[in-house]
């Protein structure tokens, strides 16, 4: 072992590196953003993976899709949980419910459905059960266009892959029948 370098390093295996970079940034700088230009292509919708290479230099090996906000936001929110960063989860429950409420001012479900689904998927399989700071927003937006968004078949899809969100969905809407 004399004459290797040690390194100390945390494995997060379970989190994109590029929103735990976020996460990290925020500890820095008290904010996280959107789009990181040392990641993005000119669109800001693609991040990419770098490797060093061995002559010093880095070259992008991988291209994939940006978290889309409300994923991002829910994404964060879990980080800031998780990790003991009440600072962070607050400023990403802001942030998601400012897009969701943007979500219901312009009418953009049809247009979001992605971001939608992906935001559902990551609250209802990554938060406990019993923080229902997003898990509420989500679900009462949802009932809002329900009619709409069940002829959506990623809709659907996130309904099979969610199971807990399912359930409560279908019994919200069971009591909101017999209050009728």
């Amino acid at each position: 072992m004399a004459g290797s370098h040690a390194r100390d390093y945390i494995d997060l295996p379970d989190h994109d590196p590029a929103i735990v970079r976020k996460a990290l940034r925020y500890l820095y700088y008290l904010n996280y953003n959107y789009i990181d230009p040392e990641t993005s292509d000119s669109t800001g919708s693609e991040s990419t993976t770098s490797t060093p290479s061995d002559n010093g230099t880095t070259s992008s090996t991988q291209k994939r899709p940006r978290p889309s906000s409300l994923a991002l936001h829910a994404t964060n929110y879990g980080i800031g949980c998780a990790y003991g960063i009440p600072e962070l989860s607050s400023l990403a429950r802001d942030m998601f419910t400012t897009a969701l409420h943007n979500m219901v001012l312009h009418g953009t479900a049809a247009r979001s459905i992605g971001d939608l689904t992906e935001a559902i998927h990551i609250i209802f399989t990554t938060t406990p059960e019993n923080d229902i700071c997003l898990r509420e927003q989500i679900l009462e937006y949802v009932q809002l266009d329900l009619k709409f968004l069940l002829g959506l078949r990623e809709f659907k899809k996130v309904l099979a892959r969610c199971p807990e969100f399912a359930y409560i969905l279908l019994v919200r809407e069971v009591e909101d029948r017999e209050v009728e």
